[in-house]
């Protein structure tokens, strides 16, 4: 009886930090990344689909190889049903190898494309993504990913390597139509991307044998401008035992350029995170430190030292655990990162580091029933030179990145129900309060943000999925109006449903139908989006 009046009254509270993944060209369609919060919405100009037909059983290895020891993580001494990342019922398997057509309103085309070669000891697979769209005016996009993925698998390690090819096209189309008619062609913006990956890693048999993980990665981003970054990142990690608790040492090297006409630098970072994991019975505990080195020509160098301390406690076994935890992080900002979250950038974008000098956590999380599950989380950070996006002062309103020291309170909580493997259900509420030094708002950042996924399995043959996504006010600066005035951007609703249907073990048929108010609402300032809109098509696997 303790444990659910306790997990009520959390739930009631309302505490927990949204997840900040960042997303690539490649990324999922669901979210974006605003400043230092991600916002959950489904992009109604990529009109998201997802396949139906589950990757083989010698899954796509992940390519995201830097090291990136997140202090926030929380040993996982609870197993709940999965509410932080909200997935999606998976359909039946098919088959290792399958393709997807389909078409939509606003002639939107999709193809995707997934093939792989497993062999004895590894695999080798070809991913490709296109989706593209002529919406009203200038609202056209297009977007291709391509992939080629390898894994081997040695005696005592494993091999992982692979290529990426990303392209993104759209248009600004957000213009005053009172100062400017543009053509296509002055409209345009394309972002492209070129990457590779490679990582080695020991296969770790026993916690008494050391692992050992060393990773590269390298991408070149550019724009239609001829603005371009190239980014290499290399990372090892190590982990080995010292008196029966295990000790990780993690280091990092990034370097960063960026170049256009007007503008060339060169970043070099150097990260090292070692960390003591203790665990006991009901308890454990990391103590360490995160220390990054930054280097720039023409700047004086600087050194940023942040102590770590974070853990768990299990109030009842499997059942109920407190978790929280201090630290600090270099917030390494790229160009292609903020065109990924905001496409519509001014020319030479502010890629200043942000430094996150202090950063607390604090939760609950654990079981109502068996089925049921929360996590509840206090988040607090004091963020040095923190970006934010506002409307440029020329006819495009385009977007320019300016810095703020803010500090950011976030209050949110998740719930998740799972019922056989026929129902899930998952909610997820985020509130936010920015404090910004000199502006009067964290602009374009909402206040609250609320997500609710529900999937139902009937029979393996036809599966249903309703997502609702709602986002609060948001103030926007509007640097063009003669005035210096800010704009109070709506809240909004994006309701989502969608049907597929397996028709045969290898042939199945989906159907989504987005944004089904038909709103055109906002999540960047001058820049609606698509209303209803709907996709349909074919999934066939071999």
């Amino acid at each position: 009886m303790r444990k659910v009046v306790l997990s009520g009254l959390v739930l009631c509270i309302g505490i927990q930090v949204a997840a900040q993944n960042r997303d690539g060209l490649g990324g999922d369609n669901t979210g974006i990344l605003i400043g230092q919060t991600r916002i959950e919405l489904t992009d109604a100009r990529r009109i998201p689909t997802e396949p139906k037909i589950e990757v083989p059983e010698v899954s796509t290895p992940e390519l995201s190889y830097s090291i990136t020891l997140s202090p926030s993580e929380v040993p996982a001494t609870i197993q709940l049903p999965d509410a932080q990342r909200m997935q999606k019922e998976k359909a039946p398997k098919y088959a290792h190898n399958y393709v997807k057509l389909g078409y939509g309103n606003n002639f939107s085309p999709l193809a995707d494309i997934y093939i792989t070669m497993p062999g004895k000891s590894g695999m080798l697979a070809f991913t490709y993504h296109y989706l593209g769209a002529n919406g009203p005016g200038l609202m056209d996009f297009n977007q291709h990913r391509g992939a080629i993925i390898g894994k081997k698998q040695f005696k005592k390690s494993n091999l992982e390597a692979g290529f990426r090819y990303n392209r993104r096209g759209l248009y600004y189309y957000g213009y005053d139509p009172e100062l400017i008619l543009p053509t296509k062609d002055s409209a345009r913006q394309t972002y492209q991307e070129i990457g590779g990956n490679l990582a080695w890693e020991t296969k770790q048999s026993g916690r008494k044998k050391p692992y050992y993980r060393a990773d590269a990665d390298f991408y070149t981003f550019s724009d239609r401008w001829k603005q371009t970054e190239n980014r290499l990142s290399i990372g090892a990690l190590s982990r080995f035992e010292v008196r029966k608790n295990e000790l990780n040492i993690a280091l990092a090297y990034q370097m960063q350029n960026f170049s256009n006409d007007s503008l060339s630098f060169t970043r070099n970072f150097i990260d090292i995170q070692p960390y003591y994991t203790i665990r006991k019975k009901n308890w454990s505990v990391n103590l360490g430190f995160v220390s990054t080195l930054i280097l720039e020509e023409g700047l004086d160098t600087r050194f940023k030292f942040f102590p770590r301390v974070d853990g768990v406690y299990e109030i009842e076994k499997d059942q109920l655990a407190v978790f929280g935890g201090f630290y600090g992080k270099v917030q390494k900002n790229t160009f292609r990162d903020f065109a990924l979250q905001n496409p519509f950038l001014s020319y030479t974008p502010s890629l200043d580091v942000s430094i996150h000098q202090f950063v607390m956590d604090a939760g609950i999380k654990g079981k109502i029933t068996g089925n049921t599950g929360f996590v509840t989380k206090a988040h607090y950070a004091r963020i040095n030179s923190m970006p934010l996006f506002i409307n440029d002062t020329n006819e495009w309103r385009s977007f320019l990145i300016i810095h703020d020291d803010v500090e950011l309170i976030r209050l949110s909580a998740e719930l998740s129900h799972q019922y056989s493997e026929k129902f899930r259900m998952a909610f997820s509420f985020n509130y936010s309060y920015y404090a910004p030094t000199i502006q009067e708002a964290a602009w374009q950042l909402p206040n609250f943000d609320s997500k609710l996924n529900m999937t139902y399995n009937m029979a393996d043959k036809i599966l249903l999925s309703f997502d609702a996504f709602i986002i609060g006010k948001r103030k926007a600066y509007r640097a063009f109006d003669d005035v210096n005035e800010f704009h109070t951007i709506k809240a909004l609703g994006d309701f989502n449903l969608g049907v597929d249907y397996r028709w045969k073990k290898q042939i199945s048929a989906f159907l989504r139908l987005n944004n089904l108010l038909g709103q055109n609402f906002q999540v960047w300032y001058a820049h609606p989006m698509y209303s209803f809109n709907m996709h349909a098509g074919v999934a066939i696997g071999f």
